[in-house]
């Protein structure tokens, strides 16, 4: 019966119980099944396996003891005795998951190390929080169809009516239903249309609540929802005196429901199912309460059961965990996310990253009572719209009783102290924008995808006795073959290697004479040789290492340049310190360097400065470049607080790729202010181009390049760094 509840595997006819388990349900009315449907088990995740429950179940049937009792005596456990978690950054399998996971872990470990046990730790979770980028975009595109599909409507709906109701949720909401019902009462039939029909109930709520689902939502005429009142149809329709009013014509009425909207046929047919059952509940649903408003989401439980696992031995802590709904109802209920002076103006936006930070801090505040006070009111609200009886009920209301009017009101007050606090943090810039680096190795591709021909159709081939000029030789599709060829008598550093018919080298222990076609990249580019052919690894670029190089001149201007370090150079030094690897002149990171940056690199004379990665933080005074010109003067026009910078690539040889690190482009699409909007290097630095700038030119001033602990903070060389990266400033 557990495995056949629980939907987690088909149930074999020739397992154990089987067969009484299929006529104990074909024996069930549908008020029977309606009950058992209600039972949530989980699917695949149990705290007991079938085994445990049989042992359970036959030990409190010959004793007739309880559960409790029955598992102390098999299991010899304490009676508050719980599963064992994993650990909070044991990986799962999924990698979007494991990756917030390790965050987590990290920064809880770090919180006590620092400030010791927390008394209560909240979990907001998103739709997207643990999803894969895949799932993410998947989800996005279907919000984006969805937003589209409703401004159809609207249009729709200003074309045939004549008034556009703004486009509200609720407007919409009756619209559909009024053309799923092909414009007549679900309860009776009366024709109804827009401005008429009035949006009821099927099942209420018990409290000021309601349910506010698709299914439980029926477009019906003024008399019915009047005569129905605040009763659950199976129980008005067997005493009403309306017309034509029974479960039986309104379930057919049901079945012949149009699909509208975006239903396709299983959706269709699950909906009317569903209508149908709410039809048959005669009890009103239960208020919502504490465990309603909590995540359902599996994996936000899992982590809340590990905290609480991880914390056992040193005090009994709370965890709690909240949907992102419940976090913007208190942004809302508080007035706080209108008076937050976040970039792009005094509300959320996205543009700003902050706005994760705001949440946080909300998050933190939140309290059980506190949210289900949020939740009623936004179902409240829902109802209000639904109905179109705009009372404003739901803004008074502020607890279910007294002990929760009074935890409600001092929370605001804590929002209120809280507004402060996080606005003097912007103001100070003391809310950073961490990100993960990823400094290993890693498994990643090694190369593109696709596999070029040494010698493409129409080109000259390149012979061992020809002559080489030095950029040609710096072409050489592996390192072993640019040291032979360097290592000729005749060759130059300056002019490479003159023509020579009787020249011959060994590469690999294989021979190759003049008339013998050598291999080369057909152009500059970091490649490695692959299958006969070679493929480009700029994608691979494990760090770059900055150096100043001397002045041409004594006395004069040091330049400034960088080595791309190829993760082809380091596999052979995975277990080593991958940022001071020396590298060969023979390997591809050197050979695609600037040649003044190479030459001063291998003669010594260049200073090393530090090691940069793609995602380390830069900040600098950017009010340098706003007497410049172009796109980044126009971007610091207007947007002139932006000093912090991500490195996000690595454009050439002599530039890197940087974007604001507070700002996201996200916030872009639906960003009110139309001159950030609409301005070309807003879009661009912001977009996925980027801003390319010179190395040379950007160390000219004094830049940050900052590396922060696991609590944002920015870590500085010491005894306890344990060799992780510090802080460092390069002053010019």
């Amino acid at each position: 019966m557990v495995s056949q509840l629980a939907n987690s595997e088909q149930l074999p006819q020739e397992a154990i119980g089987a067969e009484a388990v299929t006529e104990f349900l074909e024996a069930c009315d549908d008020d029977e099944l309606q009950k058992l449907e209600s039972i949530s088990l989980p699917a695949g995740r149990a705290a007991y396996s079938v085994d445990s429950l049989e042992k359970l179940t036959a030990q409190m049937l010959a004793t007739g003891c309880d559960l409790f009792t029955a598992r102390q005596t098999l299991f010899n456990v304490e009676r508050d005795w719980r599963p064992p978690a994993d650990p909070i950054g044991e990986p799962v399998g999924n990698p979007a998951v494991d990756r917030v996971l390790k965050i987590v872990n990290r920064w809880l470990l770090a919180a006590e190390r620092r400030w010791g046990t927390p008394a209560t730790i909240n979990i907001e979770h998103v739709r997207t929080a643990f999803a894969s980028e895949a799932k993410t975009r998947e989800y996005l595109k279907e919000l984006k169809q969805r937003a589209e599909l409703n401004e159809k409507i609207v249009a729709e709906m200003e074309a045939r009516i004549g008034v556009q109701p703004g486009g509200s949720s609720s407007s919409v909401t009756r619209w559909l239903a009024l053309a799923r019902q092909r414009n007549c009462c679900l309860y009776c039939g009366t024709f109804i249309d827009f401005f008429t029909a009035e949006m009821d109930h099927i099942v209420p709520r018990k409290g000021p609540e309601s349910t506010n689902t698709r299914v439980n939502l029926a477009a019906a005429c003024k008399e019915c929802n009047k005569d129905k009142s605040n009763r659950p149809f199976a129980v008005w329709a067997e005493d009403t005196g309306r017309p034509n009013v029974s479960y039986a014509a309104v379930a057919e009425r049901v079945r012949n429901l149009t699909p509208y909207d975006n239903f396709d046929g299983r959706e269709l047919k699950r909906f009317k199912q569903e209508v149908l059952l709410r039809l048959k509940k005669r009890t009103p649903d239960e208020a919502i309460d504490s465990r309603s408003i909590a995540s359902v989401a599996w994996m936000a439980r899992e982590l809340a059961a590990r905290i609480k696992y991880h914390f056992r031995s040193k005090q009994e802590i709370t965890v709690g965990t909240y949907a992102g709904s419940i976090t913007a109802d208190a942004r809302r209920a508080t007035g706080f996310e209108g008076k937050v002076e976040l970039i792009g103006g005094k509300a959320k936006t996205r543009l700003d990253r902050r706005h994760h930070a705001m949440d946080a801090a909300i998050v933190a505040l939140l309290r059980p009572s506190v949210a289900q006070t949020l939740a009623i009111r936004s179902n409240m609200r829902q109802a209000e719209n639904l109905s179109q009886r705009h009372t404003g009920n739901w803004k008074q209301f502020d607890g279910a009783d007294h002990a929760a009017q009074k935890i409600y009101a001092v929370w605001r007050q804590h929002m209120e102290v809280l507004l402060g606090l996080f606005n003097e943090a912007l103001q100070a810039d003391n809310v950073p924008v961490t990100q993960n680096l990823r400094l290993g190795l890693g498994n990643s591709k090694a190369h593109d995808d696709t596999v070029r021909p040494f010698c493409p159709k129409g080109s000259t081939p390149k012979r061992l006795g020809d002559a080489w000029s030095v950029e040609e030789i710096d072409r050489a599709s592996t390192p072993q073959l640019w040291l032979a060829l360097t290592r000729l008598p005749d060759f130059d550093a300056k002019t490479g290697l003159p023509e020579n018919l009787q020249r011959e080298i060994r590469v690999k222990n294989r021979w190759f004479s003049a008339p013998d076609v050598i291999n080369i990249f057909p152009k500059s580019i970091a490649a490695i040789a692959v299958r006969e052919g070679w493929a480009e690894i700029g994608s691979t670029i494990h760090h770059a290492r900055l150096y100043r190089l001397a002045p041409k001149k004594p006395g004069g201007k040091p330049e400034y340049g960088m080595v791309r370090v190829f993760m082809q150079d380091l596999l052979r030094h995975s277990s080593e310190d991958l940022f001071t690897v020396p590298l060969p002149p023979e390997s591809i990171s050197l050979r695609t360097a600037q040649a003044k940056v190479r030459e001063q690199v291998l003669a010594g004379t260049a200073e090393y400065l530090t090691w940069i990665v793609s995602g380390t933080e830069l900040a600098f005074d950017s009010s340098a470049f706003e007497s410049g010109s172009g796109a980044l003067k126009d971007f610091l026009t207007i947007l002139p607080e932006t000093n912090t910078w991500t490195i996000t690539g690595f454009y050439d040889t002599a530039r890197i790729t940087i974007k604001p690190r507070q700002l996201s482009a996200e916030g872009l699409e639906n960003q009110n202010n139309a001159l950030l909007a609409n301005n070309q290097a807003v879009c661009r630095i912001l977009g996925v181009k980027g801003l390319q700038i010179s190395l040379n030119v950007l160390l000219q001033q004094t830049v940050e390049v900052i590396h922060r602990n696991a609590l944002g903070e920015k870590r500085y060389g010491d005894a306890a760094s344990n060799s992780l990266p510090t802080t460092v400033q390069l002053k010019a």
